[in-house]
């Protein structure tokens, strides 16, 4: 074990400097161990020497006198592009950005900055490296948002010092123009539309995401107020209360939903942040705006309510049409009773054979009742299931922040002839289905492949050999109990309590999929979570299968204009 002691530990022990050293040292080792940056030393063989709190978060507890490749990366030698590496080959420093998995399991992204550590004499003795996570780039890129007025400020006075002193006038205009460069790439690089107004509501900056957006460019809009033709009628008063409020107070503006027009008339759904920025002098001097297009979300948040709705016009239709048809079994039971005790010649006898008729076309409507609780209509077309997966993946994902789904689609799969909404729904009751078996949250994992049917599979031999693409997807739940395995996909079973749960999630499923030809299956281990395989026909088996049909068709037909 090293022992080494770490070199932001002072080891001073003179009886002049002591106290004042000892004291500096607990208070910038105090500084280590809580700053949010993981670090750790490393000596000149990359054996971990020491690490600070953070770091101990990321690889764990004992990872001192490890090396750092093999705490980190599991490697028996150093990682490529090590950046400790490069400072022992000469250079002043090392950086490289790699994935790593932390000691809890969980996967990260780091991005690593070696220095050198020297001895008083001036010889390397080792490396310290920082070690930032960068996962949550989504918050760093609002950081650097918000460091885009404090750029601003500094252009503008740099700019002012170019007028005051000819002397650093070149200095000067370098750094402006530095500084000008990186607040535009910042803008530039943002997938959002941003549009930067002076306080009088004129146009001083469009981003190139606002003109891919909604078609309007920077020269056509600068120094102009465009906001009658931007924002629709509907939505013009309360766009003015948020601007009042934000200009007159300063209150910023977060993910206000509202609607906006495009150049060529079209109306997009959006979100809007907006904040007021000052001059160096801190007197306003301008409003930021950010306009996300959120219309595809909004279609898809449409589509899952759609989804409720029908599911929840399924389940009525379904019970109504069991207990009718409960009721009229029980009418039928007695009907035969009475057949037994009336003769056939009773005069009667022609009103029970009416009511049987009667029953049997009130039993054909429960039938057809229950048909379109469990099918609905269908508009079938050639269809990528990719795509269905990472559509409903990312809706479903943002209403479940607690679940990870994890994609692993093959590409090449050729198209399946399907409805969308129903292969949508198909995936959305998966997705509920494993999210209610992890209240904790957890990982839904989705693999697609295409391939052959495994003839003699008593699973999926409805499907004569032919080629399919299998789609399973698993979940990280509490499991499935092997005794009720057997009946998960029967109408109503459902294990969850009172008004929780319906019972038609799972039988949907199951009938969506056979009635687009397929196969659906699943297996799971109590206490480790559940799979669930769909075998779909590709397009052209289903065209095949259209091509038999339509011959044998032509043929019966012909049969019988011959034997007339």
């Amino acid at each position: 074990m090293i022992t080494k002691r770490p070199f932001w530990i002072s080891s001073s022990t003179s009886a002049e400097k002591g106290v004042e050293n000892s004291e500096l040292s607990r208070v910038f080792t105090d500084l280590i161990e809580v700053m949010d940056i993981a670090l750790w030393e490393l000596d000149l063989e990359y054996r971990v020497i020491a690490l600070n709190r953070k770091a101990k978060e990321i690889y764990g507890e004992d990872v001192v006198g490890d090396f750092c490749y093999h705490a980190a990366a599991g490697l028996d030698t150093v990682c490529p592009g090590c950046p400790a590496e490069m400072v022992y080959e000469g250079m002043d420093s090392g950086r490289s950005m790699h994935r790593r998995e932390k000691a809890s399991g969980k996967v990260i992204y780091i991005d690593h900055i070696a220095t050198p550590i020297r001895n008083p004499a001036g010889v390397l003795i080792g490396v310290l490296v920082l070690i930032i996570d960068i996962t949550r780039h989504k918050v760093m890129e609002e950081e650097l948002k918000a460091h885009r007025d404090l750029l601003e400020e500094k252009v503008c006075e740099r700019t002012r010092e170019l007028s005051e002193s000819e002397a650093r006038y070149r200095k000067l205009y370098a750094e402006s123009k530095r500084s000008e460069q990186l607040y535009r790439s910042l803008l530039h690089s943002s997938a959002d539309a941003i549009t930067i107004y002076n306080m009088e509501g004129k146009v001083v900056y469009l981003s190139p995401a606002f003109t891919h957006t909604f078609g309007w460019s920077h020269k056509e809009l600068l120094g102009k107020d465009f906001l009658p033709e931007f924002v629709p009628k509907t939505e013009r008063e309360e766009t003015r209360s948020h601007l009042r409020n934000l200009v007159e107070g300063g209150t910023p503006c977060r993910d206000f939903q509202t609607r906006r027009k495009t150049k060529d008339g079209r109306i997009l759904d959006v979100s809007i942040s907006a904040s007021r920025y000052d001059d160096h002098q801190g007197r306003p001097a301008g409003v930021l705006v950010l306009t996300r297009d959120i219309t595809r979300q909004k279609q898809l948040e449409a589509q899952v309510k759609h989804a409720e709705r029908m599911e929840a016009i399924g389940t009525l239709a379904g019970g109504i049409a069991h207990d009718f048809n409960n009721l009229m079994m029980g009418i039928m039971g007695h009907i035969s009773l009475m057949r037994l005790d009336i003769p056939e010649n009773h005069p009667n006898m022609c009103r029970v054979d009416k009511i049987e008729k009667l029953i049997r076309q009130g039993s054909s409507l429960t039938t057809q009742l229950l048909g379109y609780a469990r099918q609905g209509r269908y508009e079938i077309r050639p269809l990528s299931i990719n795509s269905i997966i990472r559509e409903t993946a990312e809706i479903f994902g943002r209403t479940h922040k607690e679940i990870t789904i994890l994609l692993d689609l093959a590409d090449g799969i050729n198209p399946v002839r399907a409805d969308r909404a129903q292969m949508q729904q198909i995936f959305f009751n998966l997705f509920v289905n494993a999210a209610d078996a992890m209240a904790d949250g957890g990982d839904i994992r989705v693999t697609s492949r295409e391939g052959m049917i495994e003839k003699n599979n008593v699973m999926t031999e409805s499907m004569d050999g032919n080629r399919h693409v299998l789609i399973e997807v698993e979940d990280t739940g509490t499991g499935i109990d092997p005794k009720i395995l057997g009946r998960i996909f029967d109408p109503f079973f459902t294990t969850k309590t009172m008004g929780r749960g319906t019972g038609l999630g799972l039988s949907s499923v199951y009938g969506i999929v056979k009635s687009h030809g397929g196969n659906l299956t699943a297996d799971s281990v109590k206490g480790k979570g559940a799979t669930f395989r769909i075998y779909l026909p590709t397009d052209q088996d289903q065209d095949r299968d259209r091509d038999r049909e339509m011959a044998s068709q032509f043929r019966l037909e012909r049969q019988c204009t011959e034997e007339q």
